[in-house]
């Protein structure tokens, strides 16, 4: 060891119970783009606004058997940028390529990793963790830290796991490091998100996953291929705040203040067909949402349907809603339009949706009843059921006409 190196360790071992205390944890991964992995494969980093990254260092680690615990690479984020590194003004660091790769904002720090740009990616694609570890000695590339092969990593004196995220090829032998190994969504997946808001390390339950589909610059999820809690309009978003930010809703002041009772619909079609497509339309006369209580464009919503084979969640954010009537005011009801639900329309004749591109874990045969479930902020504002016979080839399409109203509203 240099006597420069000594006393960087030196120095390091006082500071790190403050640098872990910063909460710097892995953000988002790309590990595998699609047709081709370089320059595109990053790992994101997030945390305070500016904070120091000396004294912690990203590492891949394999997991595959006969090579587990082998660390594959090394990023020392203290020395990485020519001196230590630090998040950017927004608070994220991106390890990326030397050149080309994705364009990130200028607020966001850029770590240049020559690794990266190996042909066919520098980053593992079978069994793997990237781990985030703290503290005064760097790893070294090559070295198994797992020779008894436990699943556990023999760290040199000081160092610590202070977040990791991984997943194992299929392999019933394999090793994932650090705790939090991803399940489901494509075997192994291709990239994994961690939800925006929640920054818990070592949890498993703080991210979605799955396989990418397009080109090698694609941050766009494969829906046949995502974990089993992937959000309505999740993608990547290299070097820029995780999406879709979490719902927040806003407490109502007055505690006496109760919201309009849920209205029970009758469902003229209720319908789901295998090109990913779901519709449901009602007629009738319904009360609007009330505009100081459950007012769409500042409460957002969810869409849901629920069957017997599984359901499908929808995010309906507070934007994507639009009043109906004189200068768009509300008063004659409200639209929806985004993706996936193309558009839902709420008036006092009509109640109507349709979702393309996404029908969660639903299947077909559906053999009934599908229940949906339109909800405005945090309540229940519409409901409808459709049962009964079936119209046309139930194992290829579910169709439903002239559906009672439910009793009540869930």
């Amino acid at each position: 060891m240099t006597v420069a190196s000594w006393l960087r360790a030196a120095v390091l071992a006082l500071v790190v119970p403050s640098v872990v205390a910063a909460q710097v944890v892995i953000s988002e991964i790309d590990v595998n783009p699609p047709t081709n992995d370089d320059p595109f494969e990053y790992i994101e980093l997030r945390g305070p606004s500016g904070a120091s990254l000396d004294g912690y260092q990203v590492i891949v680690v394999d997991g595959d058997g006969g090579g587990e615990g082998l660390v594959d690479q090394v990023v020392d984020l203290g020395m990485a940028c020519n001196d230590e590194c630090s998040l950017g003004s927004n608070g994220l660091a991106v390890v990326k390529v030397l050149n080309g790769g994705f364009s990130v904002p200028a607020a966001t720090t850029v770590i240049r990793d020559p690794q990266l740009a190996v042909p066919g990616g520098g980053i593992e694609n079978g069994t793997m963790s990237i781990v985030l570890v703290a503290g005064p000695v760097v790893l070294a590339e090559g070295t198994d830290y797992d020779p008894d092969d436990d699943g556990t990593l023999e760290l040199p004196a000081g160092d610590t796991i202070v977040d990791a995220v991984g997943w194992t090829d299929g392999d019933g032998s394999d090793i994932v490091y650090g705790g939090v190994p991803l399940v489901g969504g494509g075997t192994p997946p291709d990239a994994a998100t961690r939800f925006a808001g929640n920054d818990t390390p070592l949890d498993a339950a703080a991210w979605y996953h799955g396989d990418l589909r397009g080109n090698t610059s694609s941050t766009t999820y494969d829906l046949d291929a995502v974990s089993a809690n992937f959000p309505t309009d999740g993608h990547l978003t290299p070097g820029a705040p995780n999406e879709p930010v979490l719902v927040t809703t806003t407490t109502i002041g007055t505690p006496t203040t109760t919201l309009p009772p849920a209205v029970s619909l009758p469902l003229r079609l209720a319908l789901v067909k295998p090109t990913r497509l779901f519709r449901f339309v009602a007629g009738g006369s319904f009360p609007l949402p009330d505009l100081a209580l459950d007012d769409p464009r500042t409460e957002g919503g969810t869409l849901t349907f629920t069957g017997t084979t599984g359901g499908a969640s929808y995010f309906l954010a507070s934007g994507g809603w639009r009043g109906l009537g004189p200068k768009k005011d509300g008063s004659k009801g409200f639209r929806f339009k985004g993706f996936p639900c193309r558009t839902i329309i709420v008036k006092r004749t009509v109640v109507k949706g349709l979702c393309k591109s996404d029908t969660g874990t639903i299947g077909l045969p559906e053999p009934g009843p599908l229940r949906v479930v339109l909800r405005i902020g945090d309540a229940t504002r519409y409901c409808g059921e459709c049962g009964g016979v079936a119209k046309g080839n139930g194992d290829a399409v579910f169709k439903r006409k002239a559906c009672a109203a439910p009793a009540g509203c869930p």
